[in-house]
């Protein structure tokens, strides 16, 4: 009897104990976060956790080159810091996870900066989630304003016969809205800017900013298929002899093509 009941002890304990283990928060999923860069553009901060909870890599885009993370998890308060050595220095992301909407908030801190910038975002444990999810397919796209139509010079001896613009871009269902930026040839994130503006169901009027090349478009999202109605282009242009300007075409015929991932 002795034996029975101490037997029934042990097994409680160690029920208790594996309770105890396995309590808080299962943070592994794929954090898509964006900060505010101070000039009205919001920038990624991405990253996953594997399903142990307790490593985490950087995912594409980023705002940043990160060469090493460091995770330390708290999932008993839903809580998670990541370390990230960059080459300007260390980046401290704070954040919290609502396990119930997946919606995250928190700080991200670079070395010496005492105040940080607000993150918010969402862990994915599946496909992006979202308002839009169901009409449009997650991946990068390409915006495509070929050359042969009349593009303007508005630089004297600056040639626009083979102007030609391609804007690589990722679309996401962010929430409530899609998330659209623009992509470096090697998928990470663009020094660039953008302005959205849902427009109808699906439909959004996008102007690409960069130093090198603008874009205003309407995009229609059905599925893995977007339609662009283009409103204007320009793209810098530098001639043989040296001489800098921009080729500039309205109402372009223009089309968008789906990047292989």
């Amino acid at each position: 009897m002795r034996c029975l009941l101490l037997v029934l002890l042990l097994a409680g304990c160690t029920a208790k104990a594996d309770k105890t283990e396995h309590s808080g928060c299962d943070l592994a999923g794929h954090y898509r976060l964006r900060f505010e860069a101070g000039v009205g553009q919001k920038l990624w901060f991405r990253f996953k956790v594997d399903s142990s909870g307790q490593t985490a890599t950087m995912t594409k885009p980023n705002a940043m080159t990160v060469e090493k993370v460091k995770l330390d998890p708290d999932p008993a308060a839903c809580k998670l810091s990541l370390t990230a050595t960059t080459p300007r220095g260390e980046v401290l992301a704070q954040a919290t996870l609502d396990p119930k909407t997946n919606m995250v908030t928190g700080t991200l801190r670079i070395s010496g900066d005492r105040e940080g910038a607000a993150l918010s975002g969402f862990r994915d444990q599946g496909p992006p989630a979202g308002k839009h999810a169901a009409c449009m397919t997650p991946g990068v796209y390409e915006l495509v304003v070929p050359a042969e139509q009349a593009w303007d010079s508005d630089t004297e001896g600056v040639s626009c016969d083979e102007a030609t613009l391609r804007i690589a871009f990722l679309v996401e269902p962010f929430g409530d809205d899609l998330a659209i930026d623009q992509l470096d040839a090697d998928g990470t994130a663009a020094w660039g800017a953008e302005d959205v503006f849902e427009v109808g169901p699906c439909a959004l009027e996008v102007r690409f900013r960069h130093h090198d090349q603008t874009a205003y478009t309407r995009l229609a999202f059905a599925a893995d298929k977007v339609t662009a109605t283009a409103m204007q282009a320009s793209m810098r242009v530098v001639s043989k002899s040296g001489d800098v300007g921009r080729c500039i075409i309205d109402s372009p015929m223009a089309w968008v093509e789906r990047r292989p991932e």
